[in-house]
């Protein structure tokens, strides 16, 4: 019989790029939500309510957007010359889309645009994050 340490430092088998890329945005949108869901419930602990509201709903917009974003992306890099057409109109229209969220963080109130803008940070902050540890895992392997 063979011992359970000899097959403790085996190489794992490489993961599809499919498998990969999904394990990549569950954790960007797992690092994304729960940044946004701590940082308003220490918002609401503090009774900024505009604050809180801001945060938590900056933190979904965030990710949808940076999901659009990839969504886009993908779309060009299939289809070369009909993607890049349908590129600038998709993105103009999320552009506006986002003007519009700000519009409305900025009638609710201006702290509820300063959490969605703290929200946004926290995204981009998660966002290099993941991508720096999984260029370095991808690196070593």
């Amino acid at each position: 019989m063979t011992s359970p340490a000899l097959h403790r430092f085996r190489e794992k088998p490489p993961l599809e790029r499919g498998e990969d890329q999904r394990r990549w945005m569950s954790f960007i949108g797992v690092g994304t939500l729960t940044g946004g869901l701590v940082l308003s419930l220490a918002a609401l602990l503090f009774q900024k309510n505009d604050l809180a509201f801001g945060l938590s709903l900056g933190a979904i917009f965030s990710y949808l957007n940076f999901n659009g974003l990839k969504a886009l992306t993908d779309r060009v890099l299939k289809h070369a010359e009909k993607g890049q057409s349908s590129f600038w109109l998709w993105n103009l229209s999320r552009w506006v889309l986002f003007a519009l969220v700000c519009a409305f963080f900025i009638w609710v109130s201006p702290g509820c645009l300063l959490g969605a803008v703290v929200s946004y940070v926290w995204s981009l902050l998660v966002l290099s994050w993941a991508s720096f540890r999984w260029a370095k895992l991808s690196k070593t392997s």
